[in-house]
């Protein structure tokens, strides 16, 4: 299955309003316009939503190499906050890939190439084909 067809059924990302624009192995593109539904008590896009769109990007590069990868850790840093009409792009660049373990680093921009957060993540591979292709 094309790993864009696959990652559709992704839910949640669905509801969360984030469009994969780009995929290759070990890679991921992908963004997000920040409507009010996205804000926090202060007015601000809720960090939950930058993680997901953060999240989703490696989840996509790390199952791009055709087996399961899942997230087993990460780190978020919130740089800057973003509000409504705000263009959000996350991507996913692959810095590390073992047998079992691969490491992705995810920078969030904005509309002016400003960066909003950064993420690092863990994934495990799991010994298990997905039969996704590029």
């Amino acid at each position: 299955m094309n790993i864009f067809d696959y990652f559709k059924n992704d839910q949640f990302a669905a509801l969360t309003g984030i469009k994969l624009e780009e995929a290759g192995e070990g890679f991921a593109k992908a963004n997000l316009v920040i409507a009010e539904k996205h804000l926090n008590a202060n007015g601000v896009t809720q960090g939950g939503v930058i993680f997901t769109l953060a999240d989703f990007v490696t989840g996509v590069a790390s199952n791009s190499h055709g087996e399961m990868a899942v997230s087993i850790s990460g780190h978020v840093n919130f740089l800057r906050g973003s509000r409504p009409g705000d263009l959000l792009v996350a991507e996913a660049q692959e810095r590390f890939l073992h047998k079992q373990l691969g490491n992705y680093q995810v920078n969030v921009t904005n509309q002016l190439g400003e960066l909003v957060a950064t993420l690092e993540t863990t994934v495990y591979r799991k010994d298990k084909k997905t039969g996704l292709t590029l």
